[in-house]
């Protein structure tokens, strides 16, 4: 994050971090709290007494979760609710847009914004898909500033991408409907404008590829382990081995460094080459793209890319997106072989892949018209004027 604001030329900005102040007494009081929560709350208490979700007791897989909290995760989210506190006194807020809402952080932004009356728009940060996601409350538990002093904290504003997220959000999860508010996707105001600009030929230029082999992009991300990060690594680099015909490219994720893939391209960079930015230029420029469960499956299908999902055993899945149309599966490196065969091969199979794709896209993107940001900065200027008050006279998108 610091890398891409640093980048901003023009823009003024201070880190949460600046707004903290080192009291040694507190920390010492809040060590010793949380020690003695861990002490009836923590990984070994919770193996002792067990904790069964449909007859299968899951407390060996969350123990070790338990124990991360208390010894490091709460720390560290309580110092950034005392951070965020000091700079709404500071620097006078009157609104809070939080662009990753399930973070400490952005959890700190929301309950410091309900506790002194701040409004607070929330962004989707990325890809929801499946009918569940790793942050959501469910019906049982309550969201309501008021009353149980255990609440969930939910923003004034969550603004999503589309209906499908709305519905998961409203529906599968707890969140008030007239929270939520449908925008569209404010990367994709970049997007529109790419397209509409740049042609493939110079998008290639634009990034000095003179090879005129068909390209195939694959967009890595931050993964849950190192051995999901290896199976996708490993299978499609053994995939472009076996494909020399095809230029791959590597688009790393804003948090990789420069050497992520260092290992596993060792001896193999005759037709690979790596990125570390212009993911719209390298859309434009490229025949399809592989991914496994990033934001860029919904980006490539706006520029009418071809997405091979590969699936990792034993880890999360982009099913709404298989079972939509929006992707093809892919389970190992022979299978994203054929899949890339079939698209550069067949112009029929692919017209009719993206065929669905464009049907599809709709429930997952509002609006793709260059306005989302547009649309963001309205739902900022309502939340001002009315102080954070009820948004439920904010029109939903369609």
């Amino acid at each position: 994050i610091l890398r891409e604001k640093k980048a901003q030329q023009g823009v003024q900005w201070r880190a949460i971090e600046h707004y903290y102040r080192v009291d040694k007494k507190k920390s010492r009081l809040r060590r010793t709290r949380l020690k003695n929560m861990a002490r009836t709350l923590g990984g070994e208490v919770v193996c002792q007494r067990g904790m069964r979700y449909s007859g299968i007791d899951i407390a060996p897989l969350l123990s070790a979760r338990f124990d991360y909290l208390f010894e490091h995760y709460l720390a560290g989210a309580m110092g950034y609710l005392d951070a965020l506190e000091r700079a709404f006194a500071q620097e006078k807020i009157q609104a809070v847009l939080i662009v990753y809402e399930e973070g400490p952080a952005g959890r700190a932004a929301t309950i410091a914004g309900q506790r002194l009356g701040v409004p607070t728009l929330a962004l989707q940060h990325g890809t929801l898909s499946s009918p569940y996601a790793p942050a959501y409350y469910l019906p049982a538990v309550t969201t309501s500033a008021l009353g149980d002093p255990a609440v969930c904290p939910v923003p004034t504003i969550t603004a999503v991408y589309g209906q499908h997220t709305r519905t998961m959000l409203v529906e599968t999860s707890t969140y008030p409907a007239e929270s939520v508010v449908v925008v569209g996707m404010p990367a994709y105001d970049g997007v529109v404008r790419s397209l509409r600009q740049t042609a493939v030929a110079d998008a290639r230029r634009a990034l000095a590829i003179t090879d005129r082999r068909p390209m195939v992009l694959i967009i890595s991300q931050p993964f849950l382990t190192r051995e999901n990060r290896d199976y996708f690594a490993s299978a499609v680099v053994e995939a472009a081995g076996n494909m020399p015909e095809i230029q791959w490219v590597i688009k790393l994720h804003p948090s990789e460094g420069g050497q992520a893939w260092a290992g596993y391209l060792r001896g193999r960079m005759d037709n690979i080459r790596v990125f570390g930015a212009d993911l719209h230029l390298l859309l434009n420029a490229c025949e399809l793209v592989v991914s496994w469960y990033s934001t860029v499956i919904l980006e490539a299908a706006l520029f009418a890319k071809p997405v091979i999902s590969v699936q990792i055993p034993g880890c999360l899945a982009p099913i709404d997106y298989l079972r939509d149309g929006l992707v093809v599966g892919a389970e190992n490196a022979g299978d994203i072989e054929n899949r890339i065969s079939a698209f550069l091969q067949d112009d029929a199979m692919r017209q009719g892949h993206l065929e669905q794709v464009s049907r599809a896209l709709g429930q997952y993107i509002y609006q793709a018209d260059g306005a989302a940001s547009a649309r963001v900065m309205d739902l900022l200027e309502t939340l001002v004027r009315r102080g954070g008050s009820s948004a439920a006279v904010i029109p939903q998108g369609e």
